[in-house]
């Protein structure tokens, strides 16, 4: 509920109590108890993690980003709980997401400009792909997008490897019909959480262990389930322990579907 000039005027009028506030000080009452209500709320299933006990941060950014229009920026500030209930606060384009009052991810509208690379053939990902690292070898084996313990339908099946160089790594990508909006494309987050992990990827030559700190995004159209997709990752640059990394989703016919910039950080 929306508290209003109105409804505290009229709750005053009708009360002889001394906590009844001049009429100066309801503006500050209201904004002040308007700013804690959520616009909304939503929870993320176990179904959805990165970590073994913490959400994947592509699929939390990209729950966050649908309360926004166009490109969103994202930056997490804690790991995503799963199974639990959270909450976006919006204003002025953008928006919070917290978790009983701590700050899990903040987002704002922005412009994101990115020059991708061509899309990789299908015969460079096929005489790559026996290198994507097996269950025993994968750090996050268990990951929504790309761990090698998901089967088909339930993760994405995302496995990035490298093409050329250590460089710049892609996969092949079918999203299926449980990963759907209504309106029966792929949903946003799941776009979001195909271009988390490539990122990651790009840099895995280098053998450090890093988290997704911060991911902006711009979706040209959604595709249809079932539609065979390329993912592709590539390394921007380093500075400490941040790592810098362009991702892309592309069609069958090559075209652009979404991309993305993200900031990984090194775990010390």
């Amino acid at each position: 509920m929306v508290i209003t000039l109105s409804m505290l005027a009229a709750d005053c009028s009708t009360s002889k109590s001394a906590r009844c506030v001049s009429f100066a000080n309801w503006g500050k009452l209201i904004l002040r108890y308007n700013s804690r209500m959520p616009n909304s709320k939503f929870t993320i299933k176990k179904r959805f993690n990165g970590p073994p006990t913490s959400a994947n941060g592509g699929y939390t950014a990209g729950m966050l980003a649908k309360s926004l229009v166009g490109d969103v920026a994202v930056v997490l500030r804690s790991p995503p709980p799963l199974e639990a209930e959270l909450e976006v606060h919006m204003a002025n384009g953008s928006a919070d997401l917290l978790h009983e009052d701590k700050l899990i991810a903040t987002a704002h509208q922005t412009v994101l400009e990115l020059a991708v690379p061509a899309c990789p053939e299908v015969s460079q990902i096929e005489a790559s792909h026996d290198h994507y690292p097996s269950v025993d070898e994968s750090v996050f084996a268990t990951c929504f997008v790309c761990g090698p313990a998901r089967k088909h339908g339930d993760g994405l099946n995302v496995f990035p490897v490298a093409l050329n160089d250590d460089s710049c790594v892609a996969s092949h990508w079918v999203p299926v019909d449980n990963m759907v909006d209504a309106d029966g494309l792929v949903a946003t987050e799941i776009l979001w959480a195909a271009l988390d992990c490539p990122g990651y990827f790009a840099h895995r030559a280098k053998n450090v262990l890093m988290l997704l700190g911060s991911m902006t995004a711009s979706i040209a159209y959604r595709p249809e389930p079932n539609q065979p997709l390329v993912v592709m990752g590539w390394q921007i640059g380093v500075d400490g322990r941040k790592y810098y990394s362009g991702t892309a989703i592309f069609d069958h016919a090559g075209s652009l579907c979404a991309k993305s910039t993200q900031t990984w950080v090194k775990l010390k």
